[in-house]
């Protein structure tokens, strides 16, 4: 019986693992990657923009990277639901924190995305 025991949990704990991997999408070579805007699609424009920069600072970490900014959304540089977004990833050492339009990815996903900077991403690019 303790044989079962220790594989029913063996299998028990790989499958736990499994859950908790996720899938990054493909970084290119210049370090941008896209956020679908498949996720976003029937959300209002606020919850678009949220959804979009926690989308961003996973995919930033998954990558080993720190920190992301905006580089493509939808007209006029704003983020619009159902729209695909393009970010740039930076490593820690590559830009300043508190540089303009650069997001901290971890610190994000550690306090959630503050309604000051759902407005600052909602404003069309200059």
């Amino acid at each position: 019986m303790a044989r079962y025991r220790r594989t029913i949990s063996a299998i028990l704990l790989v499958g736990g693992m499994a859950g908790c991997a996720s899938h990054a999408p493909p970084l290119a070579a210049d370090h941008t990657a896209v956020v679908r805007g498949r996720q976003t699609a029937g959300l209002s424009p606020a919850e678009a923009t949220r959804t979009v920069l926690v989308g961003a600072a996973r995919l930033t970490v998954d990558h080993g990277f720190q920190y992301f900014r905006i580089v493509r959304a939808g007209y006029g540089g704003a983020i619009s639901p159902g729209t695909d977004v393009t970010i740039r990833l930076f490593l820690k050492d590559e830009v300043r924190e508190g540089t303009p339009g650069v997001w901290d990815a971890q610190k994000i996903l550690l306090t959630g995305v503050p309604p000051s900077a759902v407005a600052t991403a909602r404003a069309p690019a200059r």
